[in-house]
């Protein structure tokens, strides 16, 4: 069992901008890199941390100061806030552009046929390219597409296939290290399941989780916690009992602690399954069980946020359960909130499920998995 899941990050789906990210657009919002945007505008740059902080000197005199995950600038010592939060992208930061527009009093344009930003200032001109907004994932070990996010709208695997191309490149990410890259070839539907699957070159034998954006998708370190503490067996137990499972007994096979939302408050993420390793089989027996569940802090108290699961209080010799883990945590939608990407199993198949906490409650973002 993988307690932190590969996570692989494609480049963008159009031209980086010189050396730096490719600007995006998300919610409506386009988003362009930092560093060129500000030389543009005449400003002297002190990069503190490529992709984190970014502190830059105006011309006549004042500064500026961003920060990636923050929703406000930092003006002249003055918050200013932002349409939408900064998003470290490795070597810079992605930032509004009418941010930039009316910090340096310049105008801002949009040409929908070329997909051109542009900014205008004292008889100048610069057109930025801005690609299309097809943010697709992939879970590569498995070789299926799961959906994406399209402009503003999540779409699952059979829509989305049809829109992609070949040549994707993939970057591989371990825990929070990013390793080497891999192309995958234009999703084709393909049984069992009917799923959409992409073939991908060169083949890594770990699970993989893929997503094609411009921006730093794990701005936050999740740490893999021990798996035998007995404050997270106690609420491991809580839950079984909750479920008419009193006599069972606790097990953990995943726990992690990670930042969520970037408050300074960990949230700790539960993985429990029944302690036997041919689970999940064909059958079940009294007792089985398998969850994953969010542990949050509010206020004083925790709150526990189950995100799916199995509780079995009879036995049957046919019920195909599942095992559900933990695959990672990361940004998919680019609003500087970390979403959780967990999978499924059983005995013939398994899927991916990508999930947002919204007010102390799980939103499925999309879905999809293989198998007879």
């Amino acid at each position: 069992m993988r307690s932190f899941a590969i996570l692989a990050v494609a480049a963008a789906l159009g031209g980086p901008l010189a050396a730096a990210p490719s600007a995006c657009s998300l919610g409506g919002v386009t988003l362009v890199p930092a560093q060129p945007v500000l030389q543009w505008l005449g400003a002297d740059l002190t990069v503190d941390q490529p992709g984190v902080r970014l502190e830059a000197r105006l011309p006549g005199g004042g500064t500026v100061l961003l920060g990636a995950g923050s929703k406000h600038a930092a003006v002249n010592g003055r918050r200013v806030p932002l349409s939408r939060p900064a998003l470290g992208a490795y070597t810079d930061l992605l930032v509004p552009l009418r941010f930039f527009a009316d910090l340096g009093g310049a105008t801002a344009g949009w040409d929908p046929a070329s997909r051109k930003a542009s900014l205008t200032k004292d008889g100048r001109a610069w057109d930025i390219v801005v690609p299309e907004p097809v943010y697709p994932l992939a879970q590569v070990d498995s070789h299926y597409l799961i959906g994406g996010l399209v402009g503003t709208e999540w779409i699952g695997a059979a829509k989305l296939g049809p829109r992609l191309g070949d040549g994707i490149t993939y970057q591989t990410v371990w825990h929070d290290e990013h390793g080497p890259t891999v192309s995958g070839t234009r999703p084709r539907p393909e049984a069992p399941g009917d799923y959409q699957h992409i073939d991908f070159t060169p083949e890594l034998e770990a699970p993989h989780f893929g997503l094609a954006v411009p921006w730093n998708q794990l701005p936050r370190t999740v740490s893999v916690q021990a798996t035998t503490q007995p404050y997270y067996l106690d609420a491991v137990r809580g839950i079984l009992r909750q479920h008419g499972l009193s006599q069972a007994k606790p097990n953990i096979r995943g726990l992690l602690r990670v930042d969520l939302e970037g408050d300074g408050v960990d949230e700790v993420l539960l993985a429990g399954t029944i302690d036997d390793e041919s689970y999940p089989r064909p059958n079940i027996k009294v007792g089985d069980y398998s969850f994953i569940a969010v542990r949050q802090v509010v206020g004083k108290s925790v709150r526990t946020i189950l995100l799916d699961g199995e509780f079995y209080q009879r036995p049957a010799e046919f019920a195909a359960p599942c095992a559900y883990e933990f695959d990672v945590c990361a940004d998919v939608d680019g609003d500087a909130v970390l979403e959780i990407v967990t999978s499924w199993r059983y005995y013939e198949g398994g899927g991916t499920v990508v999930y947002k906490i919204v007010g102390g409650q799980a939103k499925v973002l999309v879905e999809a998995g293989v198998g007879a």
